[in-house]
């Protein structure tokens, strides 16, 4: 392994972003960075739909090391963090390594190269590949009767069509995650009617959308330090509030008397009825508005709560045999947490698939980033990362900087290929299977964390814990050759 070792990153989102700084700044220099769309951003250049922005504060929410003094607000909305890892991807000269409009299809090791070959029927080599394709990339479509048979508009939230004039509209809205709560008060401000198609309420915790003033953006510039703290005074809030996930405590109670003062704000006993979960807060991924509520009472907008039995041409029909008739249908029915780096095909050396291994073994990582008989595959983000109320940036900085670490030491041994043992790897998805039983995700509730066997596909542990277990790699999990 030396400097003109090659390596290829897949995803120009804040994953892919981060992982070719992190290797330009360590000194390697020969990377392709494949992005499947025609930009970068990954979420934040798919997800346009109106009212979309991120619930972490926008301070907390960028990279540690290239802090922006000029947020508009708190909470950002999503064209603005897509300008952010623009500004980014540009002062970090990255785009010279970017390929667009190139998804990987397939790639297989040889024992000592991975081989890739992408949608523009181009075969290569690279000695490391690094899969950077995020947690929600892969769209999730309900298995719904006439879907297709649908005269009006449809489409996903993810592929929001921009030229369409929904104004005026009756418009209805499938899914209530956060995407739908979202995009619930934006639409009802000029449709003719809405109806969101609720399969199960959401507990919704308070987001004061704070608009930073001129002279506060200016202050961020001028006073040493200042930005600095914003970051590191939002992290240690978020983070403060990790606990309600593994024990009782002040955190719990006091998301359980927000969340309650919130649903307090609906007068119509039945519209609140129908919105209270039958959970406890927290148990799926908390929901932020505080909009949503106040749009839900609104004379235009109606929830419906009874499944719905199929798709016609001109609307819904419900199993009660109620129909509904509307011009546009929006389905905010959210992502496929486990998809990770598929539908690509992963091959390992003696020709195994990863989809192979991880029907017959379950998905696991070992520490998030590699796994075991894949040598010289790396991920961000991968199965367990904390992608729960936190900002997966701060997870993506620590799966980074280990990563680094794993390579450097490689370059001091002169070893080209990285193995890690699969003995190493079980024992950690042990550890992980059993934390994950006394957090709150295990409590009863069907959220999309959960996969069939009831496995979590996030973190069991604090950030903090996170951190540690990313801190330095034990070389002795790892074999050099």
């Amino acid at each position: 392994m030396n400097k003109e070792t090659s390596f290829c990153i897949v995803g120009a989102g804040m994953s892919g972003l981060l992982m070719c700084i992190r290797l330009k700044e360590a000194g390697f220099t020969n990377i392709r960075l494949l992005e499947k769309a025609p930009e970068l951003g990954g979420t934040w250049y798919h997800n346009r739909y109106p009212g979309i922005a991120c619930d972490v504060p926008a301070p907390y929410y960028s990279y540690s090391f290239a802090l922006n003094p000029d947020w508009s607000q708190k909470f950002a909305s999503g064209e603005e963090i897509h300008a952010y890892f623009k500004s980014v991807a540009e002062k970090y000269d990255l785009l010279r390594h970017i390929e667009f409009n190139t998804e990987v299809l397939a790639a297989e090791f040889n024992g000592e190269q991975w081989q890739l070959h992408t949608s523009k029927d181009e075969t290569f080599k690279c000695d490391f590949m690094i899969s950077a394709c995020g947690i929600l990339h892969k769209a999730v479509y309900p298995e719904i009767e006439g879907l297709h048979d649908f005269r009006g508009k449809l489409f996903h939230s993810s592929d929001w069509d921009a030229n369409y004039n929904w104004k005026g509209k009756r418009i209805a809205v499938i899914g209530n995650g956060s995407t739908g709560v979202q995009m619930i008060p934006q639409l009802a401000k000029e449709a003719s009617q809405l109806t969101l198609f609720q399969r199960s309420p959401q507990w919704i915790m308070p987001a004061k959308n704070k608009i930073y003033s001129d002279r506060f953006k200016k202050a961020q510039h001028w006073i040493p330090g200042l930005k600095q703290f914003q970051y590191w005074s939002n992290r240690k809030t978020f983070e403060s509030f990790t606990n309600l996930v593994l024990e009782e405590g002040w955190q719990r109670q006091l998301v359980h008397r927000m969340t309650r003062a919130m649903l307090a704000t609906v007068k119509d006993e039945t519209l609140k009825e129908k919105l209270t979960p039958d959970y406890e807060p927290g148990c799926k991924r908390l929901v932020m508005s505080n909009d949503f509520y106040r749009a839900m009472q609104k004379e235009n907008v109606n929830l419906c709560t009874d499944s719905i039995k199929k798709i016609t041409q001109n609307g819904v029909e419900t199993n009660k045999g109620e129909t509904f008739e509307f011009d546009l249908i929006v389905l905010a029915t959210g992502f496929d947490p486990r998809a990770y780096m598929r539908p690509m095909v992963l091959k390992n050396e003696n020709g195994v698939a990863l989809n192979e291994v991880w029907q017959k073994e379950g998905i696991q990582a070992y520490r998030t980033v590699m796994l075991p008989d894949f040598a010289n595959f790396f991920m961000v983000l991968g199965p367990n990362s904390p992608i729960g109320n936190f900002s997966v940036i701060a997870a993506a900085e620590d799966q980074t900087q280990f990563l680094i670490k794993l390579l450097k030491h490689a370059f001091k041994q002169s070893s080209k290929v990285i193995r890690v043992n699969k003995t190493a790897t079980q024992d950690y998805n042990q550890r992980i299977k059993e934390a994950m039983k006394t957090t709150i995700w295990l409590t009863g509730c069907n959220s999309w964390y959960l996969d069939e066997q009831g496995n979590s596909a996030t973190w069991p542990w604090t950030p903090q814990q996170f951190r540690k277990d990313l801190k330095n790699p034990d070389y002795r999990d790892f074999s050099f050759e």
